[in-house]
Parts: C-alpha cells; sequence; structure tokens
C-alpha cells in the first residue's frame, strides 16, 4: 500500500499479510496502526477518510483510493468505498492526497 501525500512526499507498506475477505479499510487501519480519521456514512456501507498519518483533508484536498492495475500498468480510482473494496492476492493500493480543483496529475505518481 501507498500513501501519496502533496508534493512528492510518499510512504510505502510492503509485504502485508492480508487474510481472506480483508477489506480496504480495514487494511489501511493496519498499515497505518490506527493513524487516521474517518467518519462512517451508513447509505454508503463506508467510511470516508479525513486524516491519514497526520495529513488532514480541507475544502481543497481530500483522500481518493486507487489500485493498481497490472494489465494496463495503471493506477485506477476504486469505485466504490474503501470498506467495500476486497483486496485480492498481491493487490497494490494507493492513498493519494487529492486536490480537487486539479483536473490533471489526480492519479499516484508512484509506481509498484
Amino acid at each position: 500500500m501507498l500513501v501519496e501525500f502533496a508534493h512528492n512526499k510518499y510512504q510505502w507498506f510492503k509485504n502485508i499479510p492480508v487474510e481472506q475477505n480483508t477489506d480496504a479499510y480495514r487494511l489501511t487501519e493496519f498499515v497505518t496502526k490506527g493513524d487516521l480519521t474517518a467518519t462512517y456514512y451508513p447509505t454508503l456501507r463506508a467510511h470516508m477518510i479525513t486524516s491519514l498519518l497526520g495529513q488532514k483533508s480541507d475544502n481543497t484536498y481530500y483522500w481518493a483510493l486507487w489500485r493498481w492495475n497490472n494489465e494496463v500498468s495503471n493506477w485506477e480510482l476504486i469505485p466504490v468505498g474503501a470498506d467495500l473494496f476486497i483486496i485480492e492476492d498481491r493487490e497494490v493500493l494507493a492513498w493519494k492526497y487529492t486536490n480537487s480543483h486539479d483536473t490533471d496529475g489526480q492519479n499516484p505518481t508512484q509506481t509498484p
């Protein structure tokens, strides 16, 4: 799992053992040792991350979740909440601190 902050600052968490049926939110809690803040939305059945490893969302920036697609060698935005995305074997995920006003360069810059 990659956590990519603004201004080319990032942190990798590699070779994390994941139990079957682990979702992306639980994995995020595990790798960050709980250093996150989130709001749970029952209608979406998912959490929205508002702070990750000390970096808080604000009016301009938010945390977006991506997965690496090996077939096309590119990042893809996760289409569901982190709680609903079940991790597969050798899955590579990235949380990207994303500028909501930036129409270019939204996906993570680091690659697996």
